[in-house]
């Protein structure tokens, strides 16, 4: 039955969603190979979801394998093989709250800092489109020039880029405009006139005209400007001393290094980037543990005050995806309608956008009680008594 629902799949799912399908049909379905379809209950169905949580599987890996487990039986109930679909009636399984990536709204001075440390004009203006257009990373990815209008400010969300293939957008309410500001549209024509040319008219290409890599824009652009965030360049050039085991000097004095500060190494040829190293130095030389540490590597690198070590840990958290958190956090913030904000994100409905954000209008509500009682009882509501 599971190989018949596959199949006539097909023809309707992307190829990538199609490929999910597919493996979670080959990969996890095979605890109910003894049982003939119609004789699968509601309390084997609670059986093999307990036996996947003991085997440790992801809660949100278990809900797509049941997301797929319901539409088999979907299918089967249609074409009369089974009376009832008996994941209709189990009990699903509870995300007990460890598991969840809570969002991080970045505030509009991080924002700022975010753009200035980013040297790249291009990379500073996808940055700069992801946090005020609220589009998503594929949206981003696939966006050319003519879903531009330059004239009433808005770009047009047709497309996707993801796994490396183009993809119309999935939903009616995906394929939108989204309103951009003055500030951003300036941005994009400046950096038009740098763009590489593609014969995909990208909008943000790699040198060759295709797209980015994203997991390259993340590690390489967008970790390093978010490092920065909290850190204070240092100068440039000098060579490290090779002191064994891993560790290396850097002269303190010389090239802007001062004794206790945290230290990220980036540009050098040996040593990307990738992490923070926690620094422990004399009042002459700092030892820093890089891996591939060589004589040879050279200085250029960021220092963090102590003081600010624990704000630069919590930026390099930030996802990309939670640039669109941020847009999403600041209209709301600032009142806009949340019809509005949900056709900019592209949401199916306003339910799933206040869904989503309820945690940051919750704190609106007093603020909302005060306006009410205003607008009906007038100044007499302020001081708290009624006649």
């Amino acid at each position: 039955m599971a190989k018949d629902w596959i199949d006539y799949k097909k023809t309707s799912l992307r190829a990538t969603t199609w490929e999910v399908y597919q493996g979670h049909v080959r990969n996890h379905f095979s605890a109910f190979n003894d049982l003939k379809i119609n004789r699968i209950t509601t309390a084997r169905v609670e059986e093999f979801i307990t036996e996947r949580q003991l085997e440790g599987m992801h809660i949100l890996t278990l809900r797509k394998v049941l997301v797929t487990l319901g539409q088999i039986f979907s299918y089967a109930v249609r074409h009369r093989y089974m009376d009832h679909n008996p994941l209709r009636d189990a009990e699903r399984p509870r995300d007990p709250g460890e598991t969840r990536k809570d969002s991080i709204i970045l505030q509009p001075e991080q924002i700022q800092a975010l753009l200035e440390n980013t040297p790249s004009l291009k990379y500073r203006t996808l940055f700069l489109l992801a946090v005020t257009s609220g589009a998503r990373q594929g949206e981003l990815l696939g966006l050319k020039w003519s879903d531009l209008d330059m004239i009433n400010g808005q770009i047009y969300i047709k497309g996707t880029f993801n796994k490396a293939r183009f993809f119309t957008t999935k939903t009616r309410t995906s394929n939108r405009w989204i309103d951009i500001g003055p500030a951003t549209l300036s941005a994009l024509k400046k950096w038009k006139l740098a763009c590489p040319s593609s014969e995909l008219d990208l909008m943000l290409p790699n040198e060759e005209g295709q797209p980015i890599n994203y997991s390259n824009m993340i590690s390489r652009h967008f970790r390093l400007a978010l490092r920065a965030v909290a850190a204070r360049p240092m100068k440039p050039g000098g060579t490290v001393k090779d002191l064994g085991g891993g560790i290396v000097g850097l002269p303190c004095p010389a090239y802007g290094f001062r004794h206790g500060e945290t230290v990220v190494m980036r540009g050098t040829r040996n040593y990307n980037g990738e992490r923070s190293v926690l620094a422990e130095s004399s009042q002459d030389q700092i030892c820093i543990e890089a891996p591939y540490s060589s004589g040879k590597m050279k200085v250029s690198a960021l220092a963090i005050e102590k003081r600010n070590v624990e704000a630069h840990q919590a930026l390099s958290r930030i996802r990309f995806h939670d640039l669109r958190h941020t847009f999403a956090s600041l209209l709301l913030s600032q009142g806009e309608n949340v019809k509005y904000i949900q056709t900019q994100l592209g949401h199916s409905s306003p339910m799933v956008t206040l869904n989503v954000y309820a945690h940051l209008t919750e704190k609106r509500n007093a603020e909302a009680a005060s306006r009410l009682e205003g607008a009906i009882f007038g100044n007499r509501s302020q001081n708290g008594h009624m006649e």
